[in-house]
């Protein structure tokens, strides 16, 4: 399988687990919400690179973001206000550079990455 050599986008990519596919009902509604992220940082980015940890470092989807807002998050226990993105598929041209390709070592080879979100940008 090929990897990405350069993300030329401004992405956030976005990690989750096949549980949380099933329990929300698809791969968007296990991404959209309830990040923390600081929305003026986050409001840069252009798409979301979707990845499934269980399938290794490869982006599933790519999504084009239409909006940023805040939502308390759905754990009562600690109710939090975070960061939910509205979108949809990016355009094919987009997909095909990126779905179904390796990420970049940089964004899961450095020491210590093991965070849920990740910016390619600063």
């Amino acid at each position: 399988m090929e990897q990405i050599k350069h993300i030329d986008e401004r992405v956030i990519i976005i990690k989750t687990h096949e549980n949380k596919i099933i329990e929300r009902g698809s791969l968007y509604e296990a991404i959209h919400k309830w990040w923390d992220l600081k929305k003026d940082r986050a409001s840069r980015a252009m798409y979301i690179f979707a990845v499934i940890r269980e399938r290794g470092e490869i982006v599933q989807e790519v999504y084009k973001i239409d909006s940023w807002y805040e939502e308390q998050d759905g754990d009562q226990l600690k109710p939090d206000i975070d960061l939910c993105f509205d979108g949809k598929e990016a355009d094919e041209e987009v997909r095909l550079k990126y779905v179904g390709k390796y990420l970049p070592h940089e964004y899961w080879m450095r020491p210590g990455v093991i965070a849920s979100c990740l910016y390619t940008y600063k």
